[in-house]
């Protein structure tokens, strides 16, 4: 498995990096942290790049570039008031998310809940129902152009699942 941090390098770099490995997924090594009944989780999203055979796929507008600020985030609050505070008419405390990347979060959020909420599973893959699908442009994208190829046009790759890397209680 492929394993890098998405926050400090362009899109293109990561992904040309990814595709260079030729590995079929990718960990992204930066935290995504949030707490919930009184466990801080660290949490890594698992992309891939094919859509997996034994898995539906639910496209989005995710583009990589908005993905990213989701790390920006901060995470203190118990992870039931993430969609509140997502949606809250003071914007002024949080990154601006663009309503794809705020459904992805309400995906995980719901997901998380449903299935890790008695027993987390540290250090092991947890898949979602279905792929989400989320745009990335990688050199591939820019090296030629023909008749059908635009500039900005992207890839579509998978989040697939993620790996709870920590729970630590908090008091």
């Amino acid at each position: 498995m492929y394993e890098n941090s998405i926050i400090h390098l362009s899109t293109i770099t990561i992904f040309d990096n990814y595709l260079k490995s030729e590995e079929e997924f990718f960990r992204i090594k930066d935290n995504f942290v949030f707490v919930h009944n009184n466990f801080s989780y660290v949490v890594n999203f698992v992309i891939s790049k094919n859509q997996p055979q034994n898995q539906n796929y639910f496209d989005t507008n995710i583009t990589m570039s908005e993905f990213k600020k989701i790390y920006k985030m901060s995470h203190k609050q118990d992870l039931l008031a993430l969609q509140n505070i997502l949606s809250s008419e003071s914007k002024t405390d949080i990154p601006k998310i663009n309503l794809p990347v705020f459904d992805f979060l309400c995906t995980f959020s719901k997901h998380f809940l449903k299935n890790t909420i008695h027993n987390p599973d540290i250090n092991n893959f947890i898949n979602f129902p279905y792929a989400i699908g989320i745009r990335v442009q990688s050199s591939r994208n820019l090296d030629f152009y023909d008749p059908d190829t635009w500039y900005g046009d992207t890839d579509t790759y998978y989040i697939i699942g993620y790996i709870i890397c920590n729970s630590v209680a908090v008091m």
